[in-house]
């Protein structure tokens, strides 16, 4: 016997594990409607965001090539904009977060993250190692693709802005806003230096034709404007026109500003607003979408075209006796095509050569219309392989191979392990679907009442002649676990339980339903199960209450009463001794079925709970809900697992397959989701510390001003005005983290210098002692006490280090850093930190050591601590002026060997050049 009080006593505490399921695929989504559409730079692929991946279909044979997701981003894709080269693709995504895609190896290279909000414009510049993009933040931001980092972002706009471009020849970007203005920005000086004020409503779009000579933007009324880029001094402003409209002030002359108002061009087809205006890579065609079903597609006449035009035009009005006209937009512009969709088209694209135009429609589907005979007409529509409408019902067949979800037009049949669509039938609203035992049929209810079952194989509708289904919606369809009937309920107040019947007609044997017999209730009913034991019957009323009956003679045994709205779904254990529901009331509810206890009621979702089911064999459930997330509980502990978030909007279904390795989802973003079950431990504490810092880090996001950073400046007259140009990053937990990682090496690196400084002084102490006594002894003196030579102690090794000396550590520290996110991991030091991190910039730089690195450390230091540095002069002067010495002596030479490869690059290939026929571009 051991006393609990015995001090020696170690009680271990077993702390219960779970294992984790993880989202493995996301299928049935062609593509999203916030999502954009483009051709890849063969013409055959499109490249469409479908919810948070990106997906590549193939146009020929409407397959899925490719699907890019990277699993650190949640948001949704918003935006998509092809590099020149075609090699490079970028995706906004609506959490602000921009991955870049190398669609050689399908791999993400570079994720970047500045905005706060969704991201809505993207723009490569020709050479492709610059990327402006525009959010809903207001904000545009300049990214160095090369250097892997933002370069500034740009402050002006009062609204989210809508569209970015760049103009290549004068090295300015050119957005358009909500807030009624299109903004012209310099690159090199990071400010605006014009606004275009024309417009009277929002800017949706623009684009610039490729000589560059040309701006068109969209509003809401039916013209577009035509803003002039060449500088030619020949044209007239358009008639009803103002200097204001272009952004002249007072003192300016129009031939001041980068773009004038050239006119309008009319939009006869459509009063709706502008949603997308582009050119296509050659500017022989301008397409315009508006928030209909309607593109217009305009001809871009070639100059040799216009003067030919205005000569034809001068000619009939000198034979008039009238004097020459200005010029118009008209002149350049006509419109050639109205393409008019099925349903609403939410974007389009140009392929490369202009001989085929690809529309993405609001129900989830691709259409690309080919040039035949000088006209657009449909070539192709990719459909097959997703629902038009929102999935209400979802099943897996006994062996788990198949899926069928419902909508409202359709039923579609699934491969699990593929998941590829491998049957379309055309079908009532399903709201509730079932397997019949074989896997060959498949059973709906529909919103019209009837029961409507079909064939896999055929897609054939089979009809059981003589029966009576329901008269209003059938909500809940439950399979008898003896697989020899199953039982419907609906809002007609009934429950009728149907036979399989095997018929031989002809020597085809087929399946039939007859009915057995009908339950009449007090309420519709909106869900029904049968335990496993066959012993009872629930049925989920409409009432909020749940009613049990004894399945073989249909008598009540109970009534459960707790929810206080209806619910939604129900599901009994594998077992037959719990009941779990789950209520539009937010709540989930543990029933025991021996006495109708009410063992815990748990407050599940933020919305109503849709779906609740157990995983076979197990007290564990899962729940989903219109909050779009899906929760995995613990039915014996009464405490939640974990939550899974993926979908973009209410989810409607959930089935878990028979052992309970996987389940799937299906929601109204049209979209089914396969979570997997993974060998992957889950500890609860975890889980909780994990959404704790998901909450922090929306605070973080939540914060409109960059931590430490001045985002006011002193304007005229003393007011502070908002910065027009800042740095291009945004704090997140990740950044937080490597900051603190920095700062913690810097104080480990700063107390190991101290320590070995004060050893290295110590022994020079006790070095001058020694010699002193020697030169003291060899002049004979006497000392009056001699003390034993003493070494001082040399300081042990630090296990932190690993091996390696202060300033190494400290610059692997800082190198596994990445360029993104290094500024905003620098903004965590303190001023004391950063004198620290300046001294061992000075070591690095005399060594030659990671030179751009340094480079840019110090120049964002400098930037942000200019204030502190400043007021400090002789603190940090000796620093700054060997760093400042030793940087331009290292970037010296590096220039000189670049040069140096840069004049053996072009050596040998002039070698090439004249020794072989072929041409080498470097």
């Amino acid at each position: 016997f051991i006393p609990w009080s015995c001090p020696c006593l170690v009680l271990a505490v077993m702390v219960k594990t779970y294992l984790k399921y993880k989202h493995e695929r996301t299928f049935s989504v062609i593509g999203s409607p916030e999502g954009h559409v483009l051709f890849d730079k063969t013409g055959k692929l499109l490249i469409v965001g479908a919810l948070e991946a990106v997906n590549i279909w193939n146009i020929k044979s409407g397959a899925l090539v490719h699907q890019l997701l990277d699993e650190g981003t949640k948001g949704e894709v918003t935006h998509l904009c092809l590099s020149n080269e075609g090699s490079i693709l970028a995706a906004g995504h609506s959490d602000g977060t921009i991955n870049l895609w190398n669609l050689k190896d399908n791999k993400c290279f570079i994720s970047f993250s500045g905005h706060k909000s969704a991201v809505t414009a993207l723009a490569f510049n020709k050479s492709g190692d610059l990327l402006a993009s525009g959010s809903k933040d207001t904000e545009l931001i300049l990214w160095d693709i090369t250097g892997e980092t933002g370069i500034c972002k740009l402050r002006g706009h009062k609204d989210a802005i809508t569209d970015c471009k760049f103009l290549e020849r004068s090295g300015r970007i050119i957005t358009s806003s909500k807030d009624k203005y299109v903004k012209i920005w310099d690159i090199t000086t990071q400010h605006c230096v014009q606004s275009l004020v024309g417009h009277h409503a929002e800017v949706w779009s623009l684009d610039i034709n490729p000589e560059e000579t040309r701006l068109i933007t969209g509003s809401v009324d039916n013209k577009l404007r035509v803003w002039d880029l060449s500088n030619d001094s020949s044209l007239i402003l358009a008639e009803d026109s103002t200097l204001s409209d272009a952004g002249v002030l007072d003192g300016e002359t129009i031939e001041d500003k980068e773009a004038r108002l050239y006119g309008y061009l009319s939009r006869h087809q459509s009063a709706d607003r502008v949603v997308e205006i582009r050119f296509d890579s050659g500017g022989k065609l301008l397409g315009c979408l508006a928030a209909n079903k309607t593109l217009e597609i305009y001809n871009c006449r070639s100059s040799d075209q216009i003067e030919r035009k205005l000569a034809r035009r001068a000619k009939r009005r000198s034979a008039k006796g009238k004097g020459e006209k200005a010029r118009d937009p008209s002149i350049e512009f006509t419109s050639l095509q109205i393409i008019k969709g099925k349903h609403k088209i939410k974007h389009f694209s140009f392929s490369v050569d202009g001989s085929q135009i690809a529309v993405l429609t609001i129900q989830n589907e691709l259409v690309v219309y080919g040039l035949v005979n000088q006209i657009y007409e449909k070539t192709t529509s990719i459909d097959h392989a997703g629902h038009r409408s929102e999935i209400r019902a979802v099943v897996l067949s006994n062996d788990d191979t198949l899926l069928a979800s419902a909508s409202k037009e359709s039923i579609k049949i699934w491969n699990v392990i593929t998941q590829t669509c491998i049957r379309t039938i055309p079908s009532g609203f399903g709201l509730s679907i079932m397997f019949v035992p074989g896997n060959r049929q498949v059973i709906i209810g529909t919103k019209e009442g009837e029961i409507e079952m079909y064939d896999v194989a055929t897609g054939d509708q089979i009809i059981s002649e003589g029966q009576s289904y329901h008269k209003k919606e059938v909500w809940a369809l439950a399979i008898q676990p003896d697989l020899l009937g199953f039982v419907s309920g609906s809002s007609d107040k009934t429950v009728k339980l149907w036979t399989f019947n095997l018929i031989q007609d002809k020597g085809v044997k087929s399946v039939r339903l007859s009915q057995s017999w009908i339950l009449q209730m007090e309420q519709e009913v909106l869900a029904l199960k049968i335990s496993t034991n066959m012993r009872f019957l629930a049925a989920a009323l409409i009432d909020n209450t749940i009613k049990i009956f004894f399945l073989d003679s249909l008598t009540f045994f109970l009534s459960l009463y707790g929810h206080s709205l209806p619910v939604m779904s129900l599901d009994i254990s594998t077992d037959s001794t719990l009941l779990v529901s789950a209520s539009a009331d937010k709540t989930v509810k543990l029933w025991g079925l021996d006495f109708g206890d009410l063992h815990k009621s748990l407050l599940a979702h933020s919305e109503s709970v849709m779906t609740v089911r157990f995983i076979p064999h197990t007290h564990y459930f899962i729940t989903v809900s219109k909050d779009k997330s899906i929760k995995y509980w613990d039915g014996d502990k009464f405490q939640r697992i974990m939550t899974l978030e993926g979908h973009k909007s209410e989810i409607w279904s959930l089935v878990i397959s028979s052992t309970g390795t996987f389940f799937i989802t299906g929601a109204n973003d049209r979209s089914l989701r396969l979570w997997k079950l993974t060998q992957e431990q889950l500890f609860l504490q975890e889980e909780k510390e994990n959404e704790m810092d998901a909450l922090f880090e929306s605070s973080l996001e939540a914060d409109s001003r960059q931590r430490g950073l001045p985002t006011a400046v002193k304007g005229l007259e003393g007011v502070y005005q908002e910065k027009e140009s800042d740095v291009a990053a945004k704090t997140t937990l990740e950044t937080i983290k490597e900051g603190e990682r920095i700062l913690a090496a810097i104080d480990l690196c700063r107390v190991e210098v101290v320590t070995w400084r004060a050893y290295h002084k110590a022994l020079e102490e006790h070095e001058r002692r020694l010699n002193e006594e020697e030169r003291l002894e060899s002049s004979g003196a006497t000392l009056m006490v001699k003390e034993d030579p003493v070494l001082p102690p040399k300081p042990d090794p630090n296990p932190q280090l690993m091996g390696v000396s202060p300033s190494n550590y400290l610059l692997r520290t800082i190198r596994r850093v990445s360029f993104n996110h290094l500024q905003q991991a620098l903004m965590v030091l303190p001023f004391s930190s950063v004198l620290i991190l300046l001294e061992f910039l000075q070591k690095w730089s005399r060594q030659g050591k990671a030179l751009e690195l340094c480079s840019r450390i110090m120049n964002f230091l400098l930037r942000i601590h200019f204030n502190q540095l400043s007021s400090n002069p002789t603190q940090i002067r000796r620093v700054l002026l060997s760093l400042q010495k030793t940087n331009r002596k290292q970037l010296r030479r590096y220039k000189d060997i670049v040069g140096f490869n840069q004049a053996a690059l072009s050596f040998i290939k002039r070698d090439i050049e004249l020794n072989d026929a072929s041409k080498v571009w470097l």
